[in-house]
């Protein structure tokens, strides 16, 4: 029953993730690239909606602005998620010389979207490679065996190599980041390339702008007072780049700025009216009206021009100031509901892909469909299962008392920490996914805790049956 585990085994488990992902990638793709009708009339396309039209939408102008011969830079700049996703995507369609669009601007149908995931579901899987070489050298075959088994295969993140959003690339460049950490650079122009590549990752995804912090706090831990000269190369190579993403939206704006709308909005959006409506002691009905009427006068007021990039970013910016004043003297209230929220962040998002896929969005409150609460009925045993296994994983590295292994759990920590704070309050199981990244190693451990017990009880059991 318990067989040796060896190196072979792991690599034919990343090889069977790796073809479930292009397999998942190919069969998704042709059964949900369509249009249909929403509840309200109007069409939508099946993937390419929400967060995901966005960088079609971006990657659509790209392209153009390439056959156009316009300058490649000024590409970068009014953004609205990201930086590099929707180039991705464009770059993609250039090289197979296929239309993202047709000319009645709705979106080329059985177009070979599907080789998006499949690139996709490739670099993961090869820096999955990297990362077991890595870790091969620190820790034992069989727990090697149960992280690199939990990252290949764990249904609720894999999804997102054969789907539409960012998820794929920043698991990606996450895994890369953790394998760059686990064994630090052994000169100065190492961590200068290692800043360069988390503002890179931001590219890929707007979440990644202050990786930057867990990063220096860790190596602040593991370094000491060696510490200094590091951290000062990994921010110098990290605002070279960030400088060059503000330059290229100064030209475009007459603005300097890094972060994107979707960032600078989103807290306006999903929260403002909450805020007010607590500090005004109103219904949140009344502080979402109130919002969007203090917007428009403001918009009215300042003659903003919506139709420009400096116009847009004005705007985010003004969202940006009105959340702010809206949780002054609000503390208590978000953090309760931060709280509540990244509850739900951690239920983990099994067929979330899917579920997506099949969503009509003009039904706006889906959460209180039955369908929809049903899905709780598997999802919560199965967050549990998973973080039971990781609790008792973190349990056995605390008792090892190895200085690795708990500059590990630090590591392990900041990481989870920064992507729950910075993304918990808006209670979106997807953006819980990165973490898995992470405790993946806690689970590793855990499992093979639990591995290790039923297997000398079941040894035992043959003893005293002799």
């Amino acid at each position: 029953m318990f067989v040796k585990i060896n190196n072979n085994k792991v690599y034919i488990i990343i090889f069977i993730g790796l073809i479930y992902s292009i397999f998942n990638s190919v069969t998704d793709t042709k059964k949900y690239d369509k249009y249909q009708v929403g509840s309200n009339g109007e069409k939508f396309h099946s993937i390419l909606k929400g967060d995901i039209r966005h960088y079609w939408d971006e990657a659509y102008l790209f392209k153009k602005n390439i056959k156009e011969k316009k300058p490649f830079l000024d590409s970068f700049a009014g953004t609205e998620r990201n930086y590099l996703y929707s180039k991705f995507i464009a770059f993609y369609y250039l090289v197979i010389d296929k239309n993202i669009k047709k000319k009645d601007q709705n979106f080329e149908i059985n177009n070979y979207k599907f080789g998006i995931p499949i690139i996709q579901s490739i670099i993961f899987y090869y820096i999955l490679i990297l990362f077991y070489k890595k870790i091969s050298t620190i820790f034992s075959n069989k727990l090697l065996f149960f992280i690199i088994f939990f990252i290949a295969l764990e249904p609720s993140m894999i999804q997102f190599h054969s789907s539409y959003w960012t998820e794929s690339l920043y698991l990606s460049s996450l895994l890369l980041l953790f394998n760059l950490l686990l064994n630090l650079p052994k000169n100065n122009y190492g961590y200068f390339f290692l800043g360069i590549f988390i503002a890179i990752i931001f590219m890929f995804r707007s979440a990644g702008l202050f990786l930057i912090l867990p990063t220096i706090i860790y190596l602040i831990i593991n370094l000491r007072q060696k510490a200094i000269k590091p951290t000062i190369f990994v921010i110098i190579g990290y605002t070279l780049v960030i400088l060059f993403i503000g330059y290229q939206n100064y030209k475009k704006s007459e603005i300097f700025y890094v972060s994107t709308s979707a960032q600078l909005d989103a807290p306006w959006h999903y929260l403002a009216h909450k805020l007010n409506s607590k500090k005004l002691g109103v219904t949140e009905e009344k502080g979402l009206k109130k919002k969007y009427e203090d917007m428009n006068k403001w918009i009215n007021d300042n003659q903003i021009n919506l139709n420009t990039f400096k116009g847009e970013r004005k705007l985010s910016q003004y969202k940006k100031k009105y959340f702010l004043e809206s949780l002054e003297n609000n503390y208590f209230y978000f953090a309760k509901y931060h709280i509540y929220k990244s509850m739900q962040t951690l239920i983990l998002p099994l067929n979330y892909s899917k579920t997506y896929y099949e969503r009509d969005p003009s039904i706006i409150k889906i959460w209180k469909a039955a369908e929809w609460k049903n899905q709780f009925k598997y999802k919560i045993p199965y967050s549990l299962f998973i973080y039971i296994v990781s609790l008792i994983g973190l349990i056995q590295m605390i008792l090892s008392g190895k200085k690795y292994e708990r500059n590990l759990i630090i590591l392990i920590f900041l990481f989870c920490i920064y992507h729950l704070g910075l993304l918990g309050w808006v209670g979106v199981s997807r953006y819980g996914v990165p973490n898995q990244i992470f405790y993946s190693v806690f689970f590793g451990f855990g499992a093979e805790w639990i591995y290790n017990k039923i297997k000398s009880v079941l040894v035992n059991l043959k003893i005293n049956c002799r």
